[in-house]
């Protein structure tokens, strides 16, 4: 009689982690939970909450706010406009900073609204 391999809980969760079906399967899961609490949070944003925090910057003493089309977090590594925006501000903080890029901007996807 061949004797039980007898694992220590470290040595079970090992073999737990390292079987196949575990290492698809969990991040599938952590991927569809990440996306259910994204739609989540992002279903409450309305366009008042952007406005209202766009509106922040009226009170920070050199606070500049611009839309900038085309981009969503992280404008500054997606858009050379607000690339540009922002070493024309850490260059000279105390001035306005020239945002003629956004409005040469266009949004890349267009929608238009059926009408009846």
């Amino acid at each position: 009689m061949a004797a039980a391999e007898i694992l220590s809980p470290e040595g079970r969760l090992a073999r737990i982690i390292d079987h196949p079906a575990v290492r698809i399967a969990v991040p599938v899961i952590i991927g569809a939970l990440a996306v259910v609490v994204l739609h989540k949070l992002a279903a409450h944003v309305k366009w008042a909450d952007v406005k209202a925090d766009l509106s922040a910057a009226s009170w920070l003493r050199r606070g500049q706010a611009f839309t900038l089309p085309n981009t969503t977090h992280a404008p500054a590594e997606r858009s050379p406009c607000a690339r540009r925006m922002l070493a024309d501000f850490l260059d000279r903080p105390r001035r306005a900073v020239d945002a003629r890029c956004v409005s040469i901007e266009r949004p890349r996807f267009p929608f238009r609204l059926r009408r009846g």
